[in-house]
């Protein structure tokens, strides 16, 4: 294990990897450490929804923070693919928002939208409420799991070391403490979602997301459905990904109440389609901070510890813009001070920001 590196990563999902990336291009030394493997948490739970505008939450700050990260997608798109082998399996449909309400989202510009008619035209079995859905062309998705580790694979190609089922014990000054002793490191880096609970004192909840996959052979999504903070989508296997659940615990393991739930949200976006086969079925934990907002920032008190976590329902969205974010703090670039207030770890201390 090297024992002295300019930055410390802690935690191998979606958030860590790009920042892995993004960091070693920079040509800094980078250790990551996961405590189990790569993107096999909240990321491996995740759907991979890009969705700028279906998740717009009122915060024009956040707005333009998760659009700069939908770019920063197609911006590495390539060089990110060509260096690990690994695509994105980006699909680029878009998200349809069912009972979409212009008067209650400024953003209603950015899409276009459709009637029950023109929806049912293009998916005959889909159940479409009167008032039809909006468009949003930009709000892509990609493959949660084979992104992280396309990111991951990217990093590792540049000279990043990663180490898995290594576990963080402890954090003190310049020094991380793991199972197989002490690692020097002049910058460190926390992003193991709610696990940072356990390094740093985060007010953050815990919110369990139950997910299932269908057998969608034979039907044609072209868009990305959503309502109300429940999905579905295709993917390129043709398989149909349902979620999710929200359910305020942290109770492992899958349950027939998340899966009685789950065929409802997908007969409530497409009739019949309760009765397509199940294929999987799996759960995942999200940090949930206090206002909803990610801690994205230099810890408090701490002259070389960052944070990067909370992230919530966005991860997958958010992970590239988090990641320019948090190169730039190192490297000392200038940063928009609006951002750096909405996003401040302070808020997650319970001081006032």
């Amino acid at each position: 294990m090297k024992k002295t590196v300019d930055v410390a990563i802690i935690g191998g999902g979606i958030i860590g990897n790009t920042i892995a990336f993004f960091l070693a291009k920079e040509g800094l030394s980078i250790a990551l450490y996961e405590a189990e493997k790569i993107s096999s948490g909240t990321t491996k739970a995740a759907a991979g929804m890009l969705g700028a505008h279906s998740e717009y939450i009122g915060n024009n700050d956040f707005y333009s923070f998760a659009r700069e990260s939908q770019n920063l997608y197609w911006d590495v798109k390539t060089e990110v693919e060509e260096l690990s082998g690994i695509e994105f399996e980006l699909a680029t449909g878009g998200i349809l928002q069912y009972q979409y309400n212009p008067s209650k989202n400024a953003l209603h510009s950015a899409g276009r939208h459709l009637t029950a008619n023109e929806i049912k035209q293009t998916i005959p079995y889909a159940n479409v409420p009167e008032q039809g859905g909006i468009l949003f062309k930009e709000d892509i998705h990609v493959h949660p799991e084979q992104t992280c580790k396309a990111f991951s694979k990217a990093a590792q190609s540049l000279g990043v070391n990663l180490y898995e089922h290594t576990a963080v014990r402890s954090i003190q000054n310049e020094l991380i403490t793991t199972e197989d002793g002490s690692v020097a490191a002049k910058n460190i880096v926390v992003t193991a979602g709610i696990g940072s609970q356990t390094l740093l004192p985060l007010k953050m909840s815990t919110v369990k997301g139950q997910c299932l996959k269908l057998n969608g052979e034979g039907v044609n999504l072209p868009y990305t459905l959503f309502y109300e903070g429940t999905y579905m989508l295709q993917r390129a296997d043709n398989s149909i990904v349902v979620g999710a659940t929200m359910e305020f615990n942290y109770h492992k393991g899958i349950t027939e109440e998340g899966e009685a739930q789950l065929l409802n949200i997908a007969e409530n976006f497409l009739h019949q389609s309760s009765r397509l086969p199940i294929l999987d079925q799996w759960y995942g934990f999200r940090p949930k901070t206090v206002d909803d907002l990610p801690y994205i920032g230099k810890m408090p008190g701490e002259n070389n510890v960052y944070i990067a976590t909370g992230h919530f329902r966005n991860g997958i969205l958010l992970a590239p813009a988090t990641a320019k974010m948090i190169t730039d703090l190192i490297k000392g670039n200038a940063i928009p001070k609006e951002r750096l207030h909405i996003f401040d770890p302070q808020r997650g201390l319970g001081i006032e920001v």
